[in-house]
């Protein structure tokens, strides 16, 4: 599950003429705060129904149940076909690669796809890349002094273009280069330097990220 400060990220990415679905929508928060600022429609998709009952019993309780759907089902499989824009936040790199490859046969009505990795970002970047995702936008934010990155796509004809750094940084973040960029990679590149400095064979790769660290610094 996402929170407040990473929904509110996300929230910045959807217009009120989208149609939403929420993918692994937990308690409904995302939902929630869309339907506050004004979208006409969310679909909440869980392939728990825990998370799924306690979401109706939020949006019930705040009387949305018109603009509201709730599908029990894995992933992107029982996605609408009017809907055009998809969030999936707060899971792991691999998971989402592993639902946007389910799901493949659902995407080309989609505008928008939000997504939020909690770990191995990176992974999920080569993914996108490699298969026909165009990155638009991407945002780095901090909570709870961690840090989360956002990645907001579209489905393209054709591959990107992209290198090493692409992956490692993202392509907009290594651009834009903004402050919480900079505290991020500064935050790591502190970290493996003391790992470096204290190991009698520090790993190679680590070396080279050190290296990639200093020269997008």
């Amino acid at each position: 599950m996402a929170t407040l400060i990473r929904l509110n990220a996300a929230l910045n990415w959807i217009d009120t003429s989208d149609k939403l679905a929420d993918i692994g929508c937990d308690h409904g928060y995302l939902a929630i705060e869309a339907l506050k600022k004004g979208i006409k429609f969310v679909q909440l998709i869980d392939n728990k129904e825990g998370p799924l009952n306690v979401a109706k019993k939020n949006l019930n309780d705040l009387d949305y149940k018109d603009k509201v759907e709730f599908t029990l089902a894995s992933g992107l499989v029982e996605l609408r076909d009017d809907i055009n824009c998809v969030a999936i936040l707060g899971m792991g790199g691999e998971l989402i690669c592993d639902i946007l490859e389910e799901g493949k046969d659902k995407l080309s009505n989609l505008s928008k796809i939000i997504l939020e990795p909690n770990t191995k970002s990176r992974v999920l970047r080569q993914y996108l890349f490699d298969n026909c995702f165009k990155i638009i936008s991407e945002k780095i934010v901090k909570e709870n002094d961690k840090f989360y990155e956002l990645i907001l796509c579209e489905r393209s004809d054709k591959i990107s273009k992209y290198d090493q750094l692409d992956i490692l940084f993202g392509p907009v973040l290594r651009k834009e280069k903004s402050p919480i960029f900079i505290e991020y990679w500064t935050y790591l590149y502190n970290k493996y330097k003391k790992i470096i400095s204290s190991s009698i064979n520090p790993p190679e790769k680590l070396i080279e990220e050190v290296r990639n660290i200093e020269e997008i610094l």
